[in-house]
């Protein structure tokens, strides 16, 4: 069990070093807006093809800060174009940009930390200890 928790803190620690140093990637920041607008204002105008839960998880920890402005009176709003509201709500009206893809990462880090305890699991209960220790080394070295 030890060597378990070993292998998963270590994946977690990977993963939190991976999520300071990378740019956000290109729909990383929708999910954000979405997740914040939602949780704010209840409204879910912006939210068009993907599920909200993703959104709203990843939105959490900056839903509480005083600090971040969403730009609800400008005309991305009223149209619900969620390309230039992400894109004023993150870089135009005072945001730190690099803060709130960070608190979004951790909040996506929680959640995806579960995964290798759940292949852990599964893999114990169906082959035994070495299939479960291969299957969660093998979930572990994954880079993605």
């Amino acid at each position: 069990m030890a060597m378990v928790v070993v292998v998963m803190g270590a994946w977690t620690f990977v993963q939190i070093r991976a999520a300071q140093s990378d740019g956000p990637v290109f729909d990383e920041v929708y999910f954000v807006t979405r997740g914040l607008t939602m949780l704010r204002t209840g409204d879910m105008r912006l939210v068009n093809n993907d599920p909200p839960f993703l959104g709203v998880l990843q939105a959490l920890p900056s839903s509480f800060r005083t600090d971040v402005v969403l730009p609800l009176g400008n005309r991305s709003w009223e149209e619900a174009d969620d390309y230039w509201f992400s894109l004023e709500l993150m870089y135009w009206f005072g945001n730190d940009p690099d803060a709130l893809i960070y608190r979004s990462r951790l909040a996506t880090v929680a959640l995806v930390s579960l995964l290798p305890l759940f292949v852990w699991l599964w893999a114990t209960k169906l082959g035994g200890w070495r299939t479960g220790m291969f299957a969660l080394l093998f979930v572990s070295l994954d880079p993605n």
